[in-house]
């Protein structure tokens, strides 16, 4: 799924265990060789954005309910654009996503603190329940 995924869908509610062996196995950044250079592709095209000031990430499979207002909350407090690629995507452009997305939450955490795309994405979560439920 892609570093994205990872910090949207980690338990906020983990264990200290847990949590260490979670960080242990997103630092191993493990890439197949056959998309090493889409990986490597995908972290210097971040690396060039970054330079211009543009902050993106990238996002496969069928986005959450909720995905319209975290878009949306990114964009007007942080200035980052989340971009839907679908759910059928290339395991090239998969590497590509990873390494992307490994430099851009990294330069999205330094400017805005940690764990800032997990809380964004809780309060689109809590935003869209409180309106689904008064519909």
């Amino acid at each position: 799924m892609g570093v994205l995924a990872i910090v949207l869908l980690r338990e906020p509610t983990l264990g200290v265990a847990e949590e260490k062996e979670d960080k242990a196995q997103a630092e191993e950044k493990v890439v197949p060789p056959q998309s090493k250079a889409a990986y490597e592709r995908g972290q210097k095209q971040a690396h060039d954005a970054i330079a211009h000031n543009m902050l993106a990430l990238e996002q496969p499979g069928l986005p959450a309910p909720w995905v319209a207002d975290y878009s949306s909350k990114l964009r007007k407090d942080y200035h980052v654009e989340l971009r839907l690629s679908g759910c059928v995507v290339r395991p090239d452009f998969l590497s590509f996503m990873q390494g992307y997305n490994e430099v851009m939450v990294e330069e999205i955490e330094r400017r805005y603190g940690k764990d800032v795309l997990r809380r964004t994405a809780e309060q689109a979560q809590k935003s869209y329940q409180a309106w689904s439920s008064g519909k």
